[in-house]
């Protein structure tokens, strides 16, 4: 058998390769050498570490790998692009329903459009049962907008516990004789202006002894200035009035050819009082048939 000029000459059965016993030991060192010319061939023709992805050992494979199976194992790294995994880092936006068989460590920002139990969130935009919600809820979501009681008052426009109330701002409803004044409201008492409910007490006597001339409430024997007649009751101005008295005076009856007869006149000053005035008697201005004076005075009370 010739001595192989390929390796493709060699055979992976062992008793069709060269030498077959039959050779000339002349010709054992061209097959020796042979032999060893394949095996530094073999070793020269082997693929790169750069061009082959070991299975063991540190590598840094480039280029775009695809695997028609699952990986099995540990992947550790980042991903540039990931189709359907979630990154351990950066920014990415996730649809569909993911469902978590663990507790979520770390924090989570953004809104929950509904939240079954939220230990905490900071932001919820619906939730079943909120454990703790940090932040500010707004009204208009259902909270305070406040952070503080007070706050949380006034923006849900409540009153403070305790408060105080312009009294043009009671328009409606009755006020507890209580928070008028002290002391003790029923029918036989009154509100005082030091806010005091008091017992009427009224010294007829002493405020009618103590009243001047031409008070409020007091009376007068006044005479009219006007032309009128002034029946009880009748008010007018206290310029239009004088003081006035009664005196005697004469007055002739022509019927009976001129007998004098006495008879009551009033007399007045120039003195008018002020205010406004009752008639309480009749104030007359009309002269008798055969009378050369008529009375105009009558008893007056000062109204104002």
């Amino acid at each position: 058998m010739p001595v192989p000029s390929s390796i493709n000459d060699l055979s992976t059965t062992a008793g069709s390769n060269s030498p077959a016993g039959s050779e000339s030991p002349n010709t054992t060192d061209d097959y020796l050498r042979t032999h060893a010319a394949f095996i530094a061939s073999l070793r020269d023709s082997k693929a790169a570490d750069a061009d082959v992805v070991k299975l063991t050992g540190n590598q840094t494979v480039g280029g775009v790998k695809t695997f028609s199976s699952t990986i099995t194992g540990s992947v550790s790294g980042n991903a540039g692009t990931v189709t359907n995994g979630v990154y351990t880092t950066g920014d990415q936006t996730i649809g569909g329903t993911k469902t978590f068989s663990s507790t979520i460590v770390g924090s989570i920002s953004g809104n929950a459009a509904t939240a079954t139990t939220a230990t905490s969130a900071t932001t919820a935009t619906s939730a079943t049962t909120a454990g703790n919600v940090t932040g500010t809820v707004a009204v208009a979501n259902g909270g305070t907008g406040a952070t503080t009681a007070g706050g949380a008052l006034t923006n849900l426009g409540a009153a403070a516990a305790s408060h105080t109330h312009a009294a043009s701002d009671i328009t409606s409803g009755t006020l507890a004789t209580a928070r008028l004044g002290s002391g003790t409201a029923n029918n036989t008492t009154f509100l005082r202006g030091d806010q005091t409910w008091a017992t009427v007490s009224v010294d007829v006597m002493g405020t009618v002894a103590a009243a001047a001339v031409g008070d409020v409430g007091t009376y007068a024997f006044l005479r009219h200035t006007t032309n009128a007649d002034y029946a009880p009751g009748a008010t007018l101005a206290g310029s239009s009035l004088r003081y006035s008295g009664i005196s005697s005076e004469t007055w002739y009856d022509y019927t009976h050819s001129g007998a004098a007869t006495a008879t009551a006149s009033s007399v007045s000053s120039s003195s008018a009082p002020s205010g406004t005035w009752r008639c309480m008697g009749v104030g007359s201005n009309t002269l008798g048939a055969n009378a050369l004076a008529s009375t105009t005075a009558s008893v007056w009370l000062r109204i104002s």
